[in-house]
């Protein structure tokens, strides 16, 4: 259930963590390896072959031989598996090589060292190029890199109308800076921008970085922008892939940065005095998708005291799931809780049309993010979402009552927490979709 704030919590102590991508020959995000804050590994045999049964995808990180793998059995037996769980080891065991190698070494610094010196798998495997992460795992490389890696900090992002929405048919303007977490550059870098899938077309897609001192930050010599096609449904998810290649010097210096842009999208984190929550479209508080999160569709509810630079705990989030109830009596009751243990949820608040629901509130920024290794470092906050202020005098049906599951050995939310429900209730009544009468 904590899944997503433990991965946080052991980042912000210097750990890294990784895990195997999964075996089911699939590109759908695979947990916990697609989590932000850990290195997701695919499988390769000797020869850097995609296994058949290896996932793939923009989420991947890298690839490590994992086919035919010498392991241990019960009852001191050793016979031969192969898997993504052969496969993470031995990217597990490189990074403890480096560590061990250079004990002062930062943990950015040790994400790029094992990226940037990376094989390319590209060309061995064409049908699955860019969805092995940076290539196959180079000790040696790795050991001996002395270039530099460049991390995408943010992306400043500017919409067409102004109105602080990514939106169907609408023109994105994108200004990455980037910061040089390894040693100093010597020659410039290029950096190219693709969009994954059909859903946007890049306009401006190929700028000028130059080389960064170590610890430096700058951004490109002009900026990027894409067009989003008119079709694009609310909440998609677009993946834009920063490739970058060195020059001079740094010839060898390859690297790539995935930055997510959500299309109109379909939940909104507010604040309010010593809570943070998020509200969700379809509904659900806390989180748009399954109890906890994902590390993507939100984050919870928080409880921040003044003067405190940390949440309740190392933890964070103090709700596991929560939604919406709205009704005029015990017949009439429109919901999106869950009403089974296998995670089946009403869905009363989802929009039976194909249209694109309104816009979430007048003041909301875009809302986007880096994804955190891989070439996805991003900024702290995955999410660039302003806070805003609770709307005044929405009509609709009355707030009724808003169910919430508190987390094991998390107290009460306290008067806070309960001064700024009713608050969240007439934001509510601006996200969801019109209620029948």
């Amino acid at each position: 259930l904590l899944e997503v704030a433990v991965l946080d919590h052991l980042a912000g102590l210097g750990v890294v963590v990784i895990a195997a991508a999964g075996n089911v020959n699939s590109s759908f995000p695979f947990y916990p390896a697609a989590y932000e804050n850990v290195f997701a590994v695919a499988n390769v045999d000797s020869g850097g072959v995609r296994s058949p049964s290896s996932n793939f995808g923009l989420w991947v990180d890298l690839a490590a031989p994992g086919v035919h793998v010498l392991s241990l059995f019960p009852d001191d037996q050793v016979g031969y598996l192969s898997g993504t769980s052969m496969a993470s080891p031995v990217a597990a065991g490189l990074a403890s090589l480096l560590w061990g190698a250079e004990p002062a070494l930062a943990l950015e610094a040790l994400q790029h060292r094992l990226r940037v010196s990376c094989g390319a798998l590209d060309e061995l495997n064409p049908d699955f190029a860019g969805m092995l992460g940076s290539g196959l795992v180079d000790g040696p490389a790795a050991l001996t890199y002395q270039g530099p890696g460049y991390r995408l900090v943010e992306a400043a992002v500017t919409d067409a109308d102004g109105d602080g929405y990514c939106e169907p048919g609408e023109t994105i303007d994108l200004d990455p800076r980037w910061q040089n977490v390894l040693q100093a550059g010597s020659g410039a870098v290029t950096v190219t921008l693709t969009v994954a899938g059909d859903l946007a077309a890049v306009l401006q897609g190929e700028a000028s970085l130059i080389p960064l001192a170590s610890g430096q930050s700058g951004r490109c010599d002009g900026s990027f922008r894409i067009a989003v096609h008119p079709a694009t449904p609310a909440g998609t998810e677009l993946s834009l892939v920063w490739a970058l290649t060195g020059s001079g010097a740094d010839a060898d210096y390859r690297d790539r940065q995935v930055f997510r842009l959500v299309v109109s999208p379909l939940f909104v984190d507010l604040a309010a005095g010593e809570v943070k929550a998020t509200l969700c479209g379809n509904g659900r508080l806390g989180f748009a998708g399954i109890g906890g999160g994902n590390g993507r569709d939100g984050l919870g509810v928080r409880y921040q005291p003044v003067g405190q630079t940390q949440g309740e705990g190392p933890l964070g989030n103090l709700l596991f799931e929560g939604a919406l109830l709205v009704g005029t009596d015990v017949d009439h009751i429109s919901d999106a809780a869950r009403y089974s243990s296998l995670g089946h949820f009403e869905r009363d608040f989802v929009p039976l049309t194909a249209e694109v629901p309104p816009r979430l509130l007048p003041d909301v920024r875009l809302q986007g993010g880096v994804r955190r290794f891989a070439g996805h470092l991003p900024s702290a906050d995955p999410r660039t979402l302003a806070a805003a202020q609770p709307a005044r005098g929405a009509g609709g049906h009355r707030l009724s009552a808003v169910r919430l599951g508190r987390q094991p050995g998390c107290r009460h939310l306290g008067r806070p927490a309960l001064r700024v429900l009713p608050r969240l209730g007439s934001q509510w009544r601006r996200l969801l979709p019109r209620l029948p009468q």
